[in-house]
């Protein structure tokens, strides 16, 4: 390959590079949100040689808990480690979404132009947050999953298949919904076996494929002393799926709409006349139409999988955002080639009304700010940082904000903490209400810390578990500070014994 033919690869592969990092560093500013906070502080302590779902527990499946502490391990610990790790993986996520667009659109500068609509929308604090969830990491694994499976189906190379097998298995072990994300797959590959005289073939090896992650990392959590507590995981989100919802399935379903499109910087009224269009054009094209279909199955799978819970919370849809967005793409570049024909530049004009449209419109610049600057640290965090003795081995964090002190001050805290959230109080057959919060309650009890941290935004669960009168016997208020508005923490410090 000629030095000018690569060049020309490149230069739209940087450009694309280039505006997720600015993009996305918007949204790196800090990581506050509080799933990623927790995400955080599970990896840190898996750096201190604890075992997950045994020495600490959490209601989600491990890979996300690991991959944190992959970005500690290799970057150091601080919440830098955490953004710089997640932003690799945006840029790796663009790749792969810009190689998906090349294989449908053929058309590298469309490609282009589609692919910078896809970052100023996924990449958006409406939907992306602050990263770090474990959605954007799932989402990754389905996305590249895709682009393998278009290339099996275009070259039927067996390899193709297998990794994107591999991938969507991976997906589940970041967040179980992304199982539905696979289900159309299974149903393609069964149908194509049966119009090749009942040739499974590619059925199985997929399937294979699929379960390969799971063989894994079941076989790890078993070793490691984790398969007791991923049991009881798994007993609890089934259980939490079934009992703890106050809506029901078909109010679930109805609804999901709102979020669905909510994700989106148009209305409804916009949204469903642009998704009609891409996906009746896709396909009607001869050479979309398998992935057409595909896509149009995923997004139904995806819909319900986003419903499920019935809480609607915005990062669940980053599951179905890149395909839904390929189906929106598809409308003004397939109208552009129907319209214009053979005209080279002309066919560009529905893809670059679109282009301006959504890049005026408010939603993709959601939180937007050209302050890189880290926020200024809370008397909490400075009162952490200038005690030596205790930061580093007496301090148990009390609330989901546990990431925001746990890499400020510098990796405070070995022990077990204390998260007092309503996951932890999903009825389990033949166990207490109150299971889970009485063994954090326990461990607490067991061996007092100098300090505890709390937030007032859990008050009400401290009491209900008996944990707020424990805290209010053995200890004082030394600081609080507002973290975020309407949330503030406190600073308590154990009481010294009265002999």
């Amino acid at each position: 390959m000629k030095w000018r033919e690569l060049w020309m690869r490149a230069i739209p592969v940087v450009i694309l590079l280039a505006i997720t990092w600015l993009k996305a560093a918007f949204e790196f500013k800090q990581i506050t949100d509080s799933d990623p906070g927790l995400f955080e502080a599970f990896g840190y302590h898996i750096l201190q040689g604890k075992i997950l779902y045994a020495d600490f527990w959490d209601h989600k499946p491990p890979l996300v808990f690991f991959l944190n502490f992959l970005f500690l391990k290799i970057f150091g610990i601080s919440e830098d480690a955490i953004s710089l790790g997640s932003m690799l993986l945006c840029m790796t996520q663009t790749l792969v979404f810009y190689a998906i667009l090349l294989r449908i659109f053929r058309n590298k500068w469309i490609s282009v132009l589609a692919c910078t609509l896809f970052i100023i929308t996924f990449f958006n604090g409406a939907v992306f947050g602050s990263g770090n969830y474990t959605e954007q990491y799932g989402v990754l694994c389905t996305t590249a999953g895709f682009y393998y499976l278009l290339g099996f189906i275009e070259n039927k190379n067996i390899r193709y298949l297998w990794i994107s097998g591999v991938l969507y298995g991976l997906s589940c072990w970041f967040k179980e919904p992304f199982l539905f994300s696979a289900i159309p797959i299974f149903i393609y590959l069964f149908i194509r076996g049966v119009a090749i005289k009942y040739n499974f073939h590619y059925f199985i090896k997929f399937g294979l494929a699929f379960l390969i992650p799971a063989l894994l990392i079941s076989n790890f959590l078993a070793l490691t002393g984790s398969w007791d507590g991923f049991k009881e995981h798994l007993v609890h989100s089934s259980n939490y799926l079934i009992y703890q919802q106050k809506t029901g399935w078909y109010f679930r379903m109805r609804f999901n709409i709102d979020g669905f499109i909510g994700m989106l910087p148009f209305s409804r009224y916009v949204f469903i006349p642009v998704y009609l269009c891409g996906i009746t054009l896709l396909i009607m094209k001869e050479k979309t139409r398998i992935p057409g279909i595909l896509i149009l199955g995923t997004q139904i799978a995806d819909y319900v999988a986003t419903g499920m819970s019935g809480n609607q919370f915005f990062h669940y849809y980053l599951q179905s955002l890149p395909l839904t967005c390929i189906v929106l793409l598809a409308a003004p570049v397939f109208l552009g080639e129907l319209l214009f024909k053979e005209k080279k530049w002309v066919k560009f004009i529905p893809m670059g009304i679109a282009f301006v449209l959504v890049s005026l419109s408010e939603k993709p610049w959601n939180k937007m700010t050209f302050d890189f600057t880290k926020k200024a640290n809370d008397p909490i965090v400075e009162f952490l940082k200038n005690n030596e003795y205790y930061r580093p081995r007496s301090i148990v964090l009390g609330s989901k904000e546990i990431g925001f002190y746990l890499l400020r001050a510098e990796g405070i805290s070995n022990q077990r903490y204390i998260v007092p959230y309503p996951y932890h109080w999903t009825p389990m057959k033949g166990k207490p209400r109150y299971y889970r919060m009485s063994k954090d309650s326990a461990n607490f009890m067991d061996d007092l810390p100098e300090y505890v941290i709390h937030s007032d935004k859990w008050a009400e669960m401290f009491r209900d578990c008996g944990l707020d009168s424990l805290v209010r016997l053995h200890y004082n208020e030394v600081a609080s500070a507002e973290i975020k508005p309407g949330v503030t923490s406190h600073l308590l410090k154990k009481k010294i014994p009265v002999e």
